[in-house]
């Protein structure tokens, strides 16, 4: 079952996934999956992550590090999660009519995204 991870600011961003309609252990057949999030995120670096998991029951804090010989997060509770990219889009870009100015491509959903960015205050150029 897949989950992604929107990062929106250095600090914050938002989780969202999908469960198995018969549970844990099996798996996401695409059809009756029951979709969740978005979870509240906390950034603290570059590599480690903190989710409040209480609106799925869980717990409020759970703490994952990217671990990057696996390419998966580990997380505090024993699970990992192993990172698929689905998309070529999501990531940070620059604009060269907006100079200094990044912009960041997010993915939501496999079909939707967002993107973030902020120009400089004379605009162009």
């Amino acid at each position: 079952c897949a989950r992604r991870i929107v990062q929106v600011t250095n600090t914050q961003g938002a989780v969202f996934g999908a469960d198995a309609a018969g549970g844990e252990g099996v798996p996401c057949d695409g059809t009756t999956d029951v979709p969740w999030g978005p979870l509240n995120a906390t950034f603290g670096d570059s590599e480690s992550i903190v989710v409040d998991f209480s609106p799925k029951g869980g717990p409020s804090d759970l703490s994952g590090v990217f671990n990057d010989d696996t390419s998966a997060i580990d997380w505090d509770d024993g699970n990992t999660w192993s990172k698929i990219q689905t998309s070529p889009f999501p990531g940070q870009y620059s604009d060269p009519n907006h100079p200094g100015c990044a912009r960041k491509v997010v993915g939501i959903t496999n079909t939707q995204g967002a993107v973030f960015g902020a120009d400089a205050a004379g605009g162009e150029g």
